[in-house]
């Protein structure tokens, strides 16, 4: 029978694993990418990974997620990251929807679905967690992009999406990534230089909003305005500068370890 499991390893990681076979302590980052409910795909994995496989390490490991999957490492952050990665599951694939839903009724579920997920002490849990150091990437508006008039953000989304066709840089001129990490400026992630990039400490107080904010698709979702804690200004979906990560992961001497849905990373 054909397995529904395919590793994928560069000649470094591969000599290792060759060498070593596969251990928790290898691994130092851990990335989600963006995807949508195509994380369902995961979602045994997930389990595994989060309930038994990672919780033999003993130093702490480094996570870093775009859209659904910043949703799932803030899942592993939490006390009972198996409970929270179940809850999560659950809500999302039981959201109703009425037949025209506008932007402000799906924005009020997914806020009421990542507050379920969360419970009433999640975002505590993450911000405080030693072991996991979480990283969630959103994606500022620069310029008119920023406007409060739906005409300007459709207009800049529609350069920045033509900008990118030559030039992947060009991003910059549109978006801020923003990085919200439990590390503050210890983040090895401070000094991302491929894109404009801002480090802010993901705090408390700012969790729910820095976890709407990496899933708010644009024409979907309503995005996310003035984040404690942040640069002011309107957030969007991580996935618009990091789909699926094209950046140095800094894991030194460690390993990367990237569960994916697809053969394919965009």
């Amino acid at each position: 029978m054909k397995s529904s499991l395919s590793i994928y390893a560069g000649p470094t990681a591969r000599a290792q694993l060759l060498e070593q076979g596969v251990t928790a302590a290898q691994f130092k980052v851990l990335v989600g990418a963006s995807g949508g409910p195509k994380w369902f795909v995961l979602y045994g994995l997930d389990r595994y990974l989060f309930g038994d496989f990672l919780q033999r390490r003993t130093e702490p490991l480094l996570t870093l997620g775009s859209s659904a999957g910043a949703w799932r490492m803030c899942c592993l952050a939490t006390a009972d990251p198996v409970a929270a990665i179940e809850r999560l599951a659950k809500l999302y694939s039981e959201e109703q929807y009425s037949d025209t839903p506008t932007q402000l009724e799906i924005t009020l579920k997914a806020e009421a679905m990542l507050a379920g997920m969360l419970g009433p002490t999640g975002a505590a849990e993450i911000a405080a967690n030693t072991a996991i150091h979480t990283t969630i990437v959103a994606d500022r508006s620069r310029g008119f992009g920023s406007s409060k008039r739906k005409s300007l953000q459709t207009a800049a989304l529609g350069f920045a999406a033509l900008a990118n066709v030559f030039s992947r840089r060009s991003l910059s001129l549109f978006f801020e990534r923003t990085l919200f990490s439990t590390q503050g400026e210890e983040s090895p992630w401070r000094a991302a230089n491929d894109l404009r990039t801002t480090l802010v400490p993901l705090r408390q107080n700012n969790v729910m909003q820095a976890m709407m904010a990496t899933g708010a698709i644009p024409y979907v979702l309503e995005g996310v305005r003035d984040i404690p804690g942040a640069p002011r200004g309107l957030y969007w979906d991580g996935g618009m500068t990091d789909y699926h990560f094209d950046m140095d992961f800094h894991a030194g001497d460690g390993l990367v370890l990237y569960p994916h849905f697809s053969s394919e990373v965009i």
